[in-house]
């Protein structure tokens, strides 16, 4: 859930021309969750690969490529909507 709000987030700005996420969304979203902004903070600096090694070994439950292909196809949707 926590991956999904950030990365329509970061999708929404980039698609606004914006080359940062929202200020303030880690601490609002630690706050939602009952967590601290560090753990938020290193939940969104996932990489698919990190460091060029084939799997992940921080997170390895977490499938991103497919987060960030529904957060994708969710803005678009709601972009077609606005047309």
């Amino acid at each position: 859930m926590i991956l999904r709000i950030i990365w329509i987030d970061r999708y929404q700005r980039a698609a606004q021309g914006k080359s940062c996420g929202t200020v303030g969304l880690r601490d609002r979203l630690a706050h939602r969750f009952g967590t601290s902004p560090e753990v938020i903070k290193k939940i969104a600096g996932l990489k698919h690969e990190q460091y060029g090694k084939r799997r992940r070994k921080r997170f390895p439950g977490i499938a991103l490529k497919s987060i960030q292909r529904h957060a994708q196809n969710r803005l678009r949707k709601l972009q077609g909507e606005d047309l």
